[in-house]
């Protein structure tokens, strides 16, 4: 292949990775996390926290997280008629299954459906009896586009900030903030 050949596609390349690769302005970050993901970058999730003794123990609610993914509406993708009410029944859906008085393997068999692998691992590294049992009293769908969503649902013990996803037909938790939960 001569040189002239070479360069041509090694530019076609550049231009192909350049065209193909998401913009920055194709998801917005929630700006009231901005600050929180920064902290987390700094640190591995799901933590395992000492226990007094200073064994590792199970983690607490609070602490369980997946890997970050933007949840405001994208500004190309507007919501699809019923993203919203489909993705808010998901979070509700979640959020009982979640705050459910329940024994862990049941506890975890609940949520299965519900989340993504990844969170579904790291909620196995939580004790159900360190999540309080509570009502669901309102919601507030914060964003939704086609391909994610933030909810806050507003239960008796304090507000359960869920983050969704929406792969193929259905939406899946991938991040659960219970950090205001009492």
């Amino acid at each position: 292949m001569s040189t002239r050949a070479r360069l041509l596609t090694a530019v076609l390349l550049i231009v192909a990775v350049v065209l193909l690769r998401p913009t920055s302005d194709t998801i917005a970050p929630d700006p009231e996390q901005a600050s929180d993901r920064a902290t987390q970058a700094a640190e591995p999730t799901p933590q395992t926290p000492p226990t007094p003794t200073g064994e590792p123990g199970p983690a607490s609610p609070a602490e369980t997280t997946t890997p970050e993914t933007p949840t405001a509406a994208p500004s190309h993708h507007p919501p699809a008629p019923g993203s919203e009410d489909r993705a808010a029944a998901a979070a509700v859906a979640f959020a009982r299954a979640y705050l459910a008085d329940l024994p862990e393997p049941e506890w975890i068999a609940g949520l299965e459906d519900l989340v993504t692998p990844e969170l579904g691992t790291a909620l196995a590294t939580v004790d159900p009896d360190n999540v309080p049992a509570a009502e669901i009293l309102d919601l507030e769908v914060r964003g939704v586009s086609d391909l994610a969503a933030a909810v806050d649902v507003d239960t008796s013990a304090g507000r359960l900030r869920v983050e969704l996803t929406h792969l193929g037909r259905h939406w899946l938790v991938h991040r659960v903030d219970p950090s205001d939960l009492q």
